[in-house]
């Protein structure tokens, strides 16, 4: 009788047991599902929310490539008699005006073989339209294009940037891309370009993109991401080897840029547009440059941002202070220890 009674007992055990694990192997199946199934209707509403603007998806609906869409031109051309080696596009929001002064003050200065600009957008609010104006009869170095200036039209502000640059700025050898909260070593990342040191040899005029590249990433599904690409825009698994964050174009590589961005529908992941599907079928390489940091340092100081052609997510106050310490030695016992314990406490990367 007690053996009976324990096997009974046992078998409920097991019972219960087999019943949970299949409580929780559903649960978690759920789970996973509802986070990378990009089917569904939350995709269609989110589409819907973000994108109803859209009212296609071709490009030069936007862009219209046979009229004049700069609404603010700059004083300084890049068809002068001796053409920057270097045009500097710095893609900035309307109200970002301390990130633009902070870069005209630190990296952005002009130097010999350079030359700065910075491309927005319109805005909705007419303060901010009013003082854009102003910032550009003070500084001449803004280009302002006809669209609205959203986080959602980034690949049309950078498709913008290459018409721009196929009209007024064909004197160039190269062109660096930039988000306006990003730190770069002008001094290092000119003496490369003229050395011809960067990615591999960049110095032989032929179409190239150059920064960090991504290769084999797996497209954002959720609808609450920044990153979110609709299905509708790119399906599949598997991004293209693409760009992304800052990058240099070559003069080369503009033209046939532009040209095949036309053709291209819209996606929403600027980087993803222009640097991988426009690039590819432009039949435009891409090269991996370890220099450019796609990421935020813990601390940004002079010494963990040294050895970096670019750092991404600096504020206008620490790009003032790393033009201040720029000269600092990051070379000592001292300064190299609390570099090499800053990394390691805090890791590289926040």
């Amino acid at each position: 009788m007690n053996f009976m009674a324990l096997a009974l007992r046992n078998r409920r055990r097991r019972v219960v047991f087999l019943a949970a694990c299949s409580v929780l192997v559903f649960f978690v199946l759920v789970q996973w599902y509802s986070v990378t199934s990009p089917k569904g209707p939350s995709h269609s509403a989110a589409l819907t929310q973000l994108y109803g603007w859209l009212s296609s998806r071709a490009m030069p609906d936007y862009i219209r490539p046979d009229d004049n869409t700069t609404l603010l031109q700059p004083r300084r051309s890049c068809q002068s008699a001796a053409p920057p080696l270097l045009a500097m596009m710095v893609t900035s929001a309307p109200s970002h005006a301390a990130a633009r002064g902070a870069i005209r003050s630190s990296w952005g200065r002009s130097e010999a073989g350079t030359a700065a600009f910075f491309l927005v957008g319109r805005s909705r609010e007419p303060a901010t339209q009013a003082a854009l104006a102003a910032e550009a009869d003070e500084h001449g170095d803004l280009i302002q294009e006809d669209f609205i200036d959203h986080y959602q039209n980034l690949t049309l502000k950078t498709v913008f940037m290459l018409k721009w640059l196929s009209a007024h700025c064909r004197g160039a050898r190269f062109t660096l891309k930039v988000d306006d909260d990003i730190w770069v070593d002008m001094p290092a990342l000119l003496g490369q370009l003229r050395t011809c040191q960067l990615a591999d040899g960049v110095c032989g005029g032929r179409p190239l993109v150059a920064g960090r590249v991504f290769r084999a990433s797996s497209p954002v599904r959720q609808p609450a991401s920044k990153y979110y690409l609709p299905p509708t825009f790119l399906a599949g698994d598997r991004l293209p080897d693409f760009v992304s964050g800052t990058y240099l174009i070559s003069q080369a590589a503009v033209a046939p840029l532009y040209r095949q961005a036309l053709l291209t529908p819209y996606v929403n992941l600027e980087d993803v547009f222009l640097n991988g599907l426009v690039a590819t079928a432009a039949h435009v390489p891409l090269r991996d440059v370890p220099g450019f940091l796609p990421y935020h340092p813990c601390w940004v100081t002079t010494c963990t941002c040294r050895g970096y052609l670019t750092v991404h997510g600096v504020s206008p106050e620490d790009m003032l202070r790393l033009q201040a310490d720029r000269h600092t030695d990051c070379d000592g016992l001292l300064a190299s220890t609390f570099k090499k314990l800053a990394l390691l406490v805090l890791g590289a990367e926040c």
